[in-house]
């Protein structure tokens, strides 16, 4: 990584830059670093022209050109001291995504961002949890935790997850994909457990995801049909508007609902703050009670007035089947979308 040098009005032919009266000469070991980190990035003969154009910009005092010296050898960081003045504290986003193979990132580097006064946004893809000491909870005061959203692609522990939302009281979105990584087993992940951490945001969750990818579906086939429990009430989530769950996290197995109270379901389960519903993984021995359980969530219009879209991802839906639930939808003027799994996208 290389940083970007601008063009210098007063370029010169040489190769030594006479500082003249626009720099204030700098201590030698501050000199040494300069010349140091310089000749690292510029290290072929051919950017021998980019280094005296960089230099030139740290003798004026270019505040972009010292930011980009002092970052770009980060890599090597062993120590960092601050001392009277916030740590980083214009960094508002933070983004660590790992791209091939089967790598991941271990969680230890995106927990210490949670400390950070200005950072409002932690994202990344596959996310594997640190052995021995890392496992231990975040020491981080709720009241000081500025974090408002929470989106992870392919976390491949639940473990990890509930930390983060424990130490996150004011969370506004938040979004995790489920996976398993090839070395590993899964570690069970129960649903009940992450409402209870996330109930520490229930006054400002507006967007909840929750989800798994095709990793998770194939390692876990056994798993998901025997031990998977449901999430829970949603209703002490006083602002929620979006939510994309699994129909096992919604409803939990075939049959766990007693038939009079199919209808009603969902009616006590969501909030009437709900504006958009996606259920995905749909279990196929449990679909007629779903629809039936959406019929009466859509019958109740008069209660769940804002509710807009209801989106459902198994993909081979016949249409016959939902027929009376769109009829209904499209009465009320509820949106009634089927997608395949693959459709929906993860933002």
């Amino acid at each position: 990584m290389k940083p970007y040098v601008p063009e210098y009005q007063d370029e010169s032919s040489g190769d030594e830059f006479d500082s003249g009266d626009e720099f204030d000469p700098l201590e030698d070991n501050v000199v040494h670093f300069m010349d140091r980190a310089l000749a690292t990035i510029f290290a072929s003969p051919e950017e021998r022209g980019l280094q005296r154009r960089f230099r030139k910009h740290l003798h004026g005092m270019c505040d972009e050109a010292w930011a980009a010296l002092l970052l770009i050898p980060l890599a090597n960081l062993h120590t960092i001291e601050f001392t009277h003045e916030l740590p980083f504290p214009h960094l508002h986003e933070v983004r660590a995504n790992c791209a091939w193979g089967d790598s991941y990132i271990y969680e230890s580097l995106l927990t210490p961002f949670f400390y950070f006064p200005a950072v409002r946004r932690i994202s990344g893809s596959f996310i594997r949890e640190d052995g021995g000491i890392m496992n231990l909870p975040l020491p981080i005061h709720r009241t000081a935790c500025s974090v408002k959203e929470i989106a992870i692609q392919k976390v491949y522990s639940s473990d990890t997850i509930l930390r983060w939302l424990e130490a996150s009281s004011d969370l506004e979105h938040v979004a995790f994909q489920l996976s398993v990584h090839r070395d590993d087993g899964w570690t069970d992940f129960d649903a009940s457990e992450f409402r209870k951490a996330l109930l520490l945001s229930r006054q400002t969750l507006k967007t909840l995801r929750l989800e798994v990818d095709e990793y998770f579906d194939k390692a876990v086939t056994n798993y998901q049909d025997d031990n998977e429990e449901p999430f829970g009430a949603f209703t002490d989530f006083t602002i929620l508007q979006d939510l994309v769950i699994r129909h096992a996290h919604l409803t939990g197995q075939p049959s766990a609902t007693a038939v009079q109270d199919i209808p009603q379901f969902l009616v006590k389960m969501l909030p009437v703050c709900l504006k958009r519903l996606t259920v995905k993984d749909i279990m196929v021995d449990d679909l007629s009670d779903l629809l039936v359980m959406l019929l009466g969530l859509v019958q109740h219009r008069d209660l769940f007035c804002q509710l807009e879209q209801i989106t459902l991802c198994p993909g081979w839906l016949d249409d016959d089947l939902i027929r009376p639930l769109r009829v209904a939808s499209e009465a009320v003027g509820i949106s009634l979308s089927v997608l395949d799994d693959g459709d929906y996208s993860y933002d």
